[in-house]
């Protein structure tokens, strides 16, 4: 689980990455905003939260909305792997991260690929 974990955070960080590399070498302005984002990121996925504690206090409609936050299933992922409790993720919430991760690492090579040509001049 650890391992599964740690590969779709990869991938998702690697496709955002790839993503706005081309824009942050033509603005630094994008490397503030995405510094901004890192550190209220950590407060919207289940860094300083878990999944349980989100089940407990959130339902219906808005552990709907949490669950569209990608990095939850592999935060979950890594943390049940490591202290060895079962997983009571669901197979669509699972799969969404996972389509997630897929879909932004080929969107964000494909972006750099079109993009890094033309951003050298502004390095």
């Amino acid at each position: 689980m650890v391992a599964a974990g740690l590969v779709l955070t990869t991938m998702i960080a690697m496709g955002v990455g790839m993503l706005v590399a081309p824009l942050n070498a033509i603005s630094e302005d994008v490397g503030h905003l995405f510094r901004f984002i890192t550190r209220a990121g950590f407060f919207v996925s289940p860094v300083m939260w878990t999944y349980e504690m989100m089940l407990s206090r959130a339902s219906g409609q808005w552990a709907d909305i949490i669950m569209l936050n990608p990095m939850v299933v592999p935060l979950t992922l890594v943390r049940h792997g490591i202290d060895g409790t079962p997983l009571t993720l669901e197979m669509n919430h699972i799969l969404y991260s996972i389509g997630f991760a897929v879909l932004s690492l080929y969107i964000g090579a494909a972006v750099f690929k079109r993009w890094e040509a033309r951003v050298v001049k502004y390095l």
